[in-house]
Formats: structure tokens, sequence, C-alpha cells
């Protein structure tokens, strides 16, 4: 791509799970949980989790279209069953598409539930991905969530 650019935008969404929210928590922070959630979902990708605040996550694999994808992260704040604060990157065939900051929180919801709160903080570079791009996957990814958390 020729022309550079950085587009930059914030999104925020709101769940509630049938879960309590120690449950939710442990569905990010759990390696063999995050896995059948989150991440490649071929068996074309990798998933690894070092949850710890300095700890790294990364996952790669092969989009449908055969373009091989990237996603780093590094945790900065962790506050157990409450909320978790990371950054990350995307890359497609080692190009940097995309840095976020996201917070996820979570609180109790009634007696057996929890409400999620994701707040994604975003630059998508040289319109190789786009916030709308970005929000539609995240809500994938947590639709995936209370699949997980339901079985």
């Amino acid at each position: 791509m020729s022309k550079r650019s950085a587009e930059h935008a914030i999104f925020k969404i709101e769940r509630v799970y049938p879960a309590r929210p120690e449950r939710v928590y442990q569905a990010w922070a759990i390696p063999e949980m995050k896995a059948r959630w989150y991440g490649p979902t071929d068996q074309k990708g990798a998933l690894s989790l070092d949850y710890r605040v300095g700890g790294r996550e990364h996952f790669t694999g092969q989009a449908p279209n055969g373009l091989v994808f990237a996603y780093q992260a590094i945790f900065h704040e962790i506050v157990p069953d409450h909320r978790i604060v990371f950054s990350y990157t995307m890359d497609i065939e080692n190009v940097r598409i995309s840095v976020s900051q996201v917070t996820v929180e979570m609180t109790a919801s009634g007696d057996d539930s929890a409400q999620l709160l994701l707040t994604e903080q975003g630059v998508y570079l040289d319109g190789a991905d786009t916030p709308a791009d970005r929000e539609h996957g995240t809500r994938v990814a947590l639709e995936a969530l209370a699949t997980a958390l339901s079985d």
C-alpha cells in the first residue's frame, strides 16, 4: 500500500453473561479456557498466554483468504475478577495494520450473571484495517465467549 494513513477510533461493547464475574474473568485468564473462544479457530493457528502484568499473549493463524495474521499483546494491569488492561498489535503478512489499548471490566449483574464492558482505543494503519471491522471481530469473539461459558 503506497498511501500512509492513521485512523483513530474508540468503541465500547457491553454484554451480560449468565455466569459470575469470576468465571468470566477465568475465561480471559486461564490459557485452556481462553483457547476455547479466542484466537485462531483453525488447525493452522497457535496461541500462547503468559497471563500476568508484563506478560504476553500471542497468536498466529491463517485467515480464510489464506493471509497469515499475528496478534501480540502485553498485559498492563490485572485486577482479578474485575479488570484487565492490555495493548496489542495486529499484523497481516508481517505488515502492521493496527495498534490498540483495551480495558475489560467485569461486574456482578444479578445473582449469577456478569456485565462485561470492553473499551478499545485503536489506531488503524494505512487502510489495511478499519474500526468497523475490528468492532465486528470483537463482537464475534465476545459471542464465542458466551458459547464457551454456556458449555
